[in-house]
């Protein structure tokens, strides 16, 4: 199997919950940050570090504005992406 039939599925589950989000966000905004994540961890893994650079980058953006609201649900949810994102970034 290769590398973009790996990420195939975290990239579809991207662009129908961002859909999704757009119409509803208060309901879906959270599947779509956890969508972007798997993408960027599902690009990491197959060797595609810098692609995976702006799915994460977008992911700690939305997780900020959701912990803002509620930082019981979504703050530590914030500090895993933004492990990721330092994962990820070059140096």
């Amino acid at each position: 199997m290769g590398a973009t039939s790996k990420h195939w599925p975290c990239q579809q589950a991207v662009t129908s919950y961002r859909r999704l989000a757009e119409a509803n966000p208060d309901s879906h905004l959270p599947d779509l940050v956890g969508a972007l994540s798997s993408l960027a961890t599902c690009l990491a893994d197959t060797d595609r570090r810098e692609q995976a650079l702006a799915p994460a980058q977008e992911a700690i953006d939305h997780y900020h504005h959701l912990a803002k609201a509620r930082p019981d649900r979504y703050a530590s949810d914030a500090g895993a992406a933004a492990a990721l994102l330092n994962r990820l970034s070059p140096g």
